[in-house]
């Protein structure tokens, strides 16, 4: 089944990335209980990241 993400927690996951210092995305995915893979497709949908 698929999870469906408010965009709120959406853009506070990338807020969190964008702001990681030496974290990996792996760690702040692992912390916000999603999948890395998620996390990166959002990412990638950022305009002019």
């Amino acid at each position: 089944m698929q999870t469906r993400y408010s965009e709120e927690f959406k853009e506070q996951a990338l807020s969190k990335v964008l702001q990681r210092g030496d974290k990996s995305i792996q760690s702040i995915a692992d912390k916000l209980n999603i999948g890395v893979f998620t996390l990166k497709g959002w990412l990638r949908r950022i305009p002019n990241k």
